[in-house]
């Protein structure tokens, strides 16, 4: 058994182990599924880390001769000039978000609307560049994984946040704290240990559980500070469901 990143992947490799979403816990894919295009496809929409492979299972599948076919949209898409600034400006906004957050984490600072509201510029940048949800959700789409998938996350769902509430007519006051809750959501895994939330093999229930407290870290972190209630409340109760499952 081996590990590879996503990028990796060939058709016809087999799953040494389940394969579990970051961060949710979902198994996405169960130990022995051989992969081929479009389960590859497939992976490169769900946060992983490092994935298990069988060693000396692996043939390379044939795959019927075809003719030469248009490149896809997507394959379109990325090589346009305006993806290619979008994505220095993604890569960029969750550099920044990630030095900002850990530093106001790792010195215990006071975190207050203008803070939040700094972090966000960027978000609001990347929202702008775009003429419109749809168009944004293209342009996330073609991005790559990235290894420090908590803070890429954190951006995503900010974006994603943003275009549900257009769609859904929020007023403008309420698209920014929506935003910005999503921003911040996940603050809490940081007081998560790091081999736990980048560990590549299923995770155990104990360390699922640990995973689980995010939540309640987050909100610890945002409890006292000068922010909007539904930001902390967005951070506490994320995992929450409508039927009253999900945690904390």
């Amino acid at each position: 058994m081996r590990y590879i990143d996503a990028s990796q992947l060939r058709p016809g490799m087999q799953l040494a182990d389940n394969l579990y979403s970051l961060g949710s816990g979902q198994m996405i894919m169960p130990r022995g599924t051989v992969l081929d295009d479009k389960l590859i496809s497939r992976l490169e929409m769900y946060p992983t880390s490092r994935i298990s492979i069988q060693e000396g299972l692996w043939e390379p599948t044939k795959e019927p001769a075809s003719p030469d076919l248009p490149p896809s949209y997507a394959q379109r898409l990325r090589q346009t000039p305006e993806f290619q600034q979008f994505k220095s400006d993604f890569e960029e906004t969750f550099s920044s978000f990630k030095w900002s957050i850990n530093e106001i984490v790792k010195q215990d600072s006071d975190i207050s609307d203008k803070k939040v509201s700094e972090m966000a510029e960027p978000v609001f940048h990347l929202i702008t560049a775009t003429t419109g949800p749809s168009h944004l959700f293209d342009m996330l789409h073609c991005l790559r994984q990235y290894d420090d998938e908590t803070y890429a996350h954190s951006v995503n769902v900010a974006l994603i946040a943003h275009s549900i509430g257009v769609w859904m007519n929020l007023p403008e006051e309420d698209l920014n704290v929506l935003t910005k809750a999503g921003l911040m959501h996940d603050i809490g895994k940081l007081m998560v240990p790091h081999n736990i939330i980048s560990k590549p093999a299923s995770l155990t229930s104990d360390e699922y559980n640990i995973i689980k407290e995010h939540t309640l870290h987050g909100y610890e972190i945002l409890k006292d500070q000068n922010i909007d209630e539904r930001i902390k409340l967005a951070v506490l109760e994320h995992h929450e469901r409508c039927d009253g499952s999900g945690y904390p």
